[in-house]
């Protein structure tokens, strides 16, 4: 993933298209996203897919997903921590 931009792109793919969270498309980077568990699960195991990441519940909290910008910024985290 070379920037922010592109893993926030792929990370609203994924909410509309997987997840049908389709007001993605309207809302701001500090929205609350309102992630049920199940969707929080499915959000996990692809962020481990498509990045190569092992996250545990324990080093995702739901703080991390409450916002896109939350979840941007500890995605890119984890992803230069395991580079």
């Amino acid at each position: 993933m070379s920037d922010k931009k592109e893993l926030e792109a792929t990370l609203k793919t994924f909410l509309k298209d997987e997840l049908m969270l389709s007001q993605i498309e309207f809302m701001g980077n500090k929205d609350d996203l309102s992630l049920d568990s199940l969707a929080q699960t499915e959000l996990r195991i692809f962020l481990e897919e498509e990045f190569d990441l092992d996250i545990s519940m324990e080093a995702m909290p739901v703080s991390v997903t409450q916002t896109l910008e939350n979840l941007i910024n500890h995605v890119d985290q984890q992803i230069k921590v395991t580079a």
